[in-house]
């Protein structure tokens, strides 16, 4: 399930985790995670902004195959886009992927496994992700008592290298009201469902239709 790296020098047990948003509709030219999607791809691009002022920290990107033609899963192209992006250059070291999770919730339960075995202080995990379900997101990892410290990809990405590469996706964020109900229910979903659990099935049975 996950790629356990060598641990960089002096890491101090900071834990900075994103999750995908899906990948490309076809195939790039170029390696396999130029397939990456803008919007994962600017996922990517704020957690490793974050990095950057902690370099002794750990990445986890999360994410599986989502798209059925490309074999990459979002995780691992995000952590190619920010091994080889000229504005970061983080260490394949400093990061983690785990690539079986289909959505949010799934992405936290799977998530919270790997910070178990590695005995992570819950108090040092920020999460980075877009501000539509920087919320949901925070509650499921609150869920299984890990107080995480939350940061919006706007914010993380405010005095980001790349910050004028994204400006128009960050400050103009669209949704079709379809995805707007959705959100709404699986939010509504947490005052019982509190780790997700039928939100995923919910998620699942709607990308089938």
């Amino acid at each position: 399930m996950y790629d356990t790296p060598v641990a960089p020098h002096r890491h101090t047990g900071t834990l900075i985790v994103s999750l995908g948003a899906g990948l490309a509709g076809e195939r790039q030219t170029g390696p396999e995670w130029h397939s990456i999607g803008k919007a994962t791809r600017m996922r990517a691009a704020a957690a490793a902004s974050v990095w950057l002022k902690n370099p002794d920290a750990l990445l986890l990107f999360c994410g599986g195959r989502s798209h059925p033609q490309l074999q990459i899963s979002e995780a691992e192209a995000m952590k190619g886009y920010v091994t080889h992006s000229p504005h970061f250059r983080v260490p394949e070291s400093a990061v983690l992927t785990e690539e079986e999770s289909v959505d949010t919730a799934h992405s936290v339960r799977n998530s919270v496994a790997l910070l178990k075995r590695m005995a992570l202080d819950p108090e040092k995990i920020l999460v980075v992700t877009g501000a539509r379900h920087l919320l949901r997101t925070a509650r499921y990892f609150r869920a299984y008592g890990f107080p995480v410290t939350v940061i919006s990809v706007e914010e993380a990405l405010a005095d980001s290298p790349v910050r004028h590469e994204f400006s128009k996706e960050v400050h103009g964020e669209k949704i079709s009201k379809r995805a707007g109900r959705n959100e709404a229910l699986l939010h509504m979903l947490q005052w019982f469902d509190r780790k997700g659990r039928i939100a995923s099935a919910l998620v699942r049975w709607w990308r089938s239709g």
